[in-house]
């Protein structure tokens, strides 16, 4: 996506309905990729979902007077990828996609809010859930070495 580099503003409900749309867009296109099979290899699938993750904590800790309304942006980015992987219409193989990145991802929102904590924590809990156990734990293995 075009826009994923330029930076997020502050978190005001239009900038978080922004950043759940943008990311609702990314999660659909990677869905999308995954399904039609247009991408050989996954990580390129869900490239627009983790680079707009990391625009959107790059825009929430470059600046000192920003950080806490850009830690609300991310607070509002964890929820959204919830609720996509919760969602009984999600597929599968995207989640499974998902799984091998998001919580690389995600661990290191954990510190920077309760709320960003208790949303990583749900989102790795469900992942861990529903996906291959081998293949979690090996991503888990990688997540703990952060």
């Amino acid at each position: 996506m075009a826009g994923d580099s330029q930076r997020l503003q502050h978190p005001t409900s239009s900038s978080a309905s922004q950043i759940s749309l943008r990311l609702g867009e990314a999660l659909e296109a990677c869905a999308s990729s995954i399904e039609t099979k247009d991408v050989i290899q996954s990580d390129e699938a869900v490239a627009p979902v983790t680079n707009l993750l990391h625009s959107i904590m790059e825009s929430c800790t470059s600046d000192l007077d920003e950080i806490l309304p850009g830690i609300e942006g991310l607070e509002v980015a964890l929820d959204e990828i919830y609720r996509f992987l919760s969602s009984p219409d999600s597929n599968q193989m995207v989640v499974e996609a998902l799984s091998f990145e998001l919580p690389k991802l995600v661990i290191k929102f954990a510190p920077l809010s309760v709320k960003c904590g208790e949303i990583a924590g749900k989102i790795i809990e469900h992942l861990v859930s529903v996906c291959n156990p081998r293949e979690m734990l090996s991503v888990l293995c990688e997540v703990s070495a952060f």
